[in-house]
């Protein structure tokens, strides 16, 4: 059972889930219009490391380089340590609004696609080796690196939206591991502002 969203509490905040903890060091959030034809693709990211915009820009940068699987994992070894964590919450909203204060959305299913607007999902990742060679390449599975938790339906209730500038809001969800087996339920408060890439 979900809880119900109410109330007021600190941003920034993801309850544990599987075992493992989540802190919130530094948020950020993105837009990239146009993803979904007339629809564009929202996410806030909240992780467990300072400066996670300013470290995302540098693999971005780094990365655009570089076509070779070594040189991704170069890109990646010079921005990021071995071991953290992060969420991210996914959202499809109509082109060219943000979500309206108090607005109810609710979760995608496990293995939904977004299909449709005015939709969200979470993606938990707890980064656990330094992503390397083998992992740019596909010649090792993602879980030798990381564990991987994925919102299984929920509601988020959008707070305060300045659009181009910030984003907050709470996400209630179920969360379940890649093969669909309940883990935990998880909520996420969040208050995070643009990140330029």
């Amino acid at each position: 059972m979900l809880v119900v969203l109410a109330g007021c509490a600190a941003p920034n905040v993801v309850e544990p889930v599987g075992g493992v903890d989540f802190p919130v060091e530094s948020t950020y959030l993105t837009t990239e219009p146009g993803t979904f034809g007339e629809d564009d693709l929202v996410t806030v990211v909240l992780s467990s490391l300072p400066g996670a915009c300013e470290l995302e820009r540098s693999f971005r940068e780094a990365a655009q380089n570089t076509e070779s699987a070594a040189g991704l994992a170069d890109a990646w070894a010079s921005a990021y340590p071995a071991s953290f964590t992060e969420v991210e919450l996914v959202a499809r909203v109509l082109g060219g609004t943000w979500p309206p204060k108090g607005a109810l959305w609710s979760g995608l299913a496990w293995d939904e696609l977004p299909e449709q607007n005015n939709v969200i999902f979470s993606v938990y990742t707890a980064h656990e080796e330094l992503r390397d060679t083998a992992y740019f390449s596909g010649d090792a599975p993602d879980s030798d690196y990381e564990r991987v938790f994925t919102s299984n339906g929920g509601l988020v209730k959008w707070g305060k939206a300045e659009p181009g500038v910030r984003l907050s809001g709470r996400f209630n969800s179920d969360l379940v591991d890649g093969e669909g087996s309940f883990v935990g339920t998880s909520e996420v408060r969040f208050d995070a502002a643009i990140c330029g890439f």
